[in-house]
């Protein structure tokens, strides 16, 4: 199995579509992914609005003030990541 770290490197957008797609089935919020990706919350600002606006990811819910997203395994783009990973994740 391929990850998307040992392919491409260790840069922040990497790590967050690496870390997404590893974990494709829950949603999270921004602070959680910066979190989980030892990347700072304004490194993850930086990119955050392309990976919105290219669908990549989607927004889920809303729980309280945070925002839930996660990978949208609709569009081809992810499905090919996630067949070049080796990555299964159901359709929802």
């Amino acid at each position: 199995m391929r990850d998307l770290v040992s392919t491409f490197g260790r840069s922040p957008r990497v790590l967050v579509l690496d870390f997404l797609l590893n974990n494709s089935t829950i949603d999270y919020c921004k602070s959680d992914i910066a979190a989980r990706t030892g990347i700072s919350r304004a490194t993850l600002e930086l990119f955050w609005n392309e990976l919105i606006k290219t669908n990549i990811i989607t927004r889920t819910r809303k729980i309280g003030r945070a925002e839930m997203y996660k990978l949208n395994k609709e569009l081809p783009l992810v499905q090919k990541l996630m067949k070049l990973t080796n990555k299964k994740g159901d359709k929802k």
